[in-house]
């Protein structure tokens, strides 16, 4: 184990090389929880291994996952996260990079402005959120909204342009 003047954590352990053989073989086929169970050895210690023998490589963000990330970063992390298969910590890191702040928001969705945007009144825009239509008040439910029931939309003007962006995920 490591001590002082070793180099190695206090607590890191001895890889075999049939330890090693094993993670190159079975990654991506098991689960951590049987290479636990198999190697004896915890989470964290597994995927650190498995980085050094470079059988875990970060995945690549694409071009079009970035833009694609950067319109609809106002619907959150969590939502992007899950979109894009990727973990929320994954996501606030590349937006960071992108220079895109997660937290702000391009548009304050209250009742008032989604009925501006489709052209009705706001008790119109609180009984279809009562009926569940509409799920709630972000940039993202409101664009499934318009997609589902174009119906319901009466927009003119500059509340057409708006909803254009909306659709359009630039918003």
């Amino acid at each position: 184990m490591g001590g002082p003047g070793s180099g190695r954590r206090s607590g890191s352990r001895e890889w075999k090389p049939e330890e090693d053989t094993m993670i190159r073989a079975h990654w991506g086929r098991w689960t951590w929880r049987r290479f636990a169970a198999e190697l004896r050895a915890s989470r964290s210690a597994i995927f650190g291994r498995a980085r050094e023998l470079g059988v875990v490589r970060p995945r690549r963000w694409l071009p079009e996952h970035d833009a694609w990330l950067v319109s609809h970063a106002s619907s959150g992390v969590a939502f992007c996260a899950r979109k894009l298969s990727r973990t929320p910590r994954a996501v606030s890191r590349r937006l960071w990079s992108l220079g895109v702040d997660p937290d702000e928001r391009t548009v304050d969705v209250t009742a008032e402005w989604v009925a501006n945007v489709c052209g009705v009144d706001p008790s119109t825009v609180h009984r279809w959120v009562r009926a569940g239509k509409l799920k709630g008040f972000s940039t993202h439910a409101v664009r499934k909204f318009v997609m589902a029931y174009p119906e319901c939309l009466r927009p003119s003007g500059e509340s057409l342009q708006e909803l254009m962006f909306l659709v359009a995920g630039e918003m």
